[in-house]
């Protein structure tokens, strides 16, 4: 082969080509690993966010990755529950290639569609308090036995002491 040839076959194999089309979104969910077990058996399971979609796979930032070729089972808000396999691990999540017949494809595609259209319509929030996304959503939990575990912050929203809390009354000692 003469050197431009392999050049050109070098840039054709980096360069990604996707035949399907795809949307990037957030859309919230939760995702277990099927390999990934606690201390009881059952399967750890940990929040997402679908970032990019399509009928092929999807991208999911998430705290935990799966090793490469390691089965997931996801349940994304608007899609429903989407098995496959750990296609690519990022930075901070994954890319899973979606397992589904050809009728289950047939009605993710339409879900695909509707959440195109969708996905940047401005409802408005009805809830008392605003909500916001922390910069860095990664933190450490504390639990009462002193446990410290890894967690993944999705929103946070903040909440006046007043309501939170019953006024405490002053004691008066003599």
């Amino acid at each position: 082969m003469l050197p431009e040839q392999i050049e050109r076959q070098d840039l054709r194999s980096s360069v990604e080509c996707r035949r399907d089309l795809r949307i990037v979104a957030s859309v919230p969910g939760r995702y277990s690993l099927v390999d990934l077990r606690d201390t009881r058996g059952e399967r750890c399971v940990f929040a997402c966010r679908a970032v990019n979609l399509s009928l092929q796979s999807i991208a999911l930032a998430a705290p935990v990755s799966g090793k490469v070729g390691g089965r997931i089972i996801a349940d994304i808000l608007h899609l429903g529950r989407v098995e496959g396999m750990v296609a690519r691990v990022f930075d901070r999540g994954f890319a899973m290639n979606i397992r589904a017949s050809e009728a289950e494809r047939a009605k993710l595609a339409s879900k695909i569609e509707w959440l195109a259209r969708h996905k940047d319509d401005q409802l408005p929030d009805q809830r008392a308090d605003a909500r916001f996304a922390p910069i860095v959503p990664y933190s450490r939990l504390i639990l009462p036995n002193g446990a410290v575990m890894m967690c993944f912050v999705i929103d946070l929203y903040q909440v006046p002491l007043i309501r939170t809390c019953a006024p405490i009354r002053a004691i008066r000692w003599t």
